[in-house]
């Protein structure tokens, strides 16, 4: 139960609190935050439109110079070994939303360094996309997890 409730106030606290990460991204990186009726795209099923399942939905859009990054709060133990649901997840973000870059985001307890790591790097289409996971250090507070986006 404990679990459960974490793993969804990790996501909950990006949702919140994503604004002021991201403001302070775009200072440094020229990444902005995509205003938020961009962040949900629907499609018709056999379920009808209504239906919860007929909606993805991306925690955190950033865009510069006309290139989309979608941000996927995790809060599992899966980083380096992420499931292939999530796998298919982030890649349906890529197509659905036209992101350059997809990432998850997951909350670390390492206090030293970037957990950064690439799932998949391809041409699709002519565009280049880059699917990867970051753990952010939260030991070293908002500027240290701002560092992780830089990159």
């Amino acid at each position: 139960e404990n679990l459960a409730r974490a793993r969804s106030i990790w996501p909950a606290y990006v949702w919140i609190h994503g604004d002021q990460m991201c403001d302070e991204l775009a200072e440094t990186t020229g990444w902005h935050l995509a205003p938020s009726v961009d962040h949900t795209r629907h499609w018709d099923d056999s379920a009808g439109s209504n239906d919860a399942n007929s909606r993805l939905n991306a925690d955190i859009i950033l865009w510069k110079l006309g290139e989309r990054w979608v941000l996927d709060a995790k809060y599992k133990s899966d980083f380096g070994n992420e499931n292939r649901n999530d796998r298919f997840q982030i890649c349906a973000y890529a197509i659905i939303f036209n992101a350059s870059r997809v990432s998850l985001v997951y909350p670390s307890a390492k206090k030293i360094g970037i957990l950064k790591r690439n799932i998949l790097v391809a041409n699709v289409g002519g565009q280049r996309i880059q699917i990867d996971s970051i753990g952010l250090p939260m030991a070293e507070g908002p500027g240290g997890c701002v560092k992780c986006f830089g990159r």
